[in-house]
């Protein structure tokens, strides 16, 4: 494990514990380097924090030198740094945060990593980083992104572009619905945050749902999904996803509804 903020460090030491792992902690420099040349462990946990690609480089440097080596890589994405969670995928993670999760967050996001760890999930490249595949001859789904942070909206994108989708975007709810409106005979399905200003994300679920209800909808939110307001029946998102979440989680998702819908 390699943390340099203190209390992200703290908080995932405890999270490694209660989920029965030995921890050793290093840098992500030629010390902690040699510490992951002389052991072998299970799960390589990186921050990408603000001012350094040390977590990059050790991503890369792992499946280099170490190819026939596989153990997890587990990058946590600074928020100021979210823009960058796709150079982390190509770099070698196997999964990426971003953001600042909270202890229940982080210990659902490992269990997670751990499963498909377990089931024998590999990368193997572009397209299957994400690890969730198109059905074969299946063509590329259109994604609706919604979201008004512009980081975070760049982020995604090229996050859910590099596991095989096409993306339009839209910076708030009314011009999203707009997007959609124009292009709704292309969109398989919409990816919309919750927090927005002029409509908010289940506003816009609910103007979707009424022209077209086929189209899957997934709604993104901090909130549990059982602290907000219960929708009519009808106008529910087809999916929820709580913030903060696992790239791995979210392309899942959007391939799910869509091969369903």
């Amino acid at each position: 494990m390699a943390i340099p903020d203190p209390g992200l460090r703290a908080l995932w030491d405890r999270v490694l514990a209660d989920r029965g792992h030995d921890v050793t902690v290093g840098g992500a420099d030629s010390d902690g380097w040699s510490r992951l040349e002389e052991s072998s462990f299970d799960l390589v946990v990186l921050e990408l924090a603000p001012g350094s690609t040390d977590a990059l480089e050790v991503c890369r440097r792992l499946r280099r030198e170490r190819p026939g080596v596989r153990p997890s890589i587990l990058v946590l994405v600074h928020p100021d740094r979210a823009g960058e969670m796709v150079a982390a995928l190509k770099a070698g993670a196997d999964d990426v945060l971003v953001g600042l999760p909270d202890h229940r967050a982080a210990i659902t996001h490992l269990a997670s990593l751990e499963r498909r760890r377990q089931a024998g999930a590999k990368q193997s490249g572009p397209g299957q980083s994400c690890g969730v595949p198109s059905a074969a001859g299946a063509p590329r789904a259109t994604i609706l992104l919604i979201d008004d942070e512009a980081s975070i909206r760049l982020s995604l994108r090229r996050a859910l572009e590099h596991c095989g989708f096409d993306v339009l975007e839209a910076s708030d709810g009314a011009q999203g619905l707009e997007v959609f409106i124009r292009y709704q005979d292309q969109i398989d399905a919409v990816v919309v945050d919750q927090r927005m200003p002029r409509m908010s994300g289940q506003q816009v679920v609910e103007e979707i749902k009424r022209r077209q209800p086929g189209v899957p909808v997934i709604l993104i939110s901090g909130q549990d999904v059982a602290d907000m307001v219960e929708p009519a029946p009808g106008f529910r998102a087809d999916a929820f996803i709580r913030k903060p979440f696992e790239l791995m989680d979210l392309a899942r998702t959007v391939r799910r509804v869509v091969e369903a819908a």
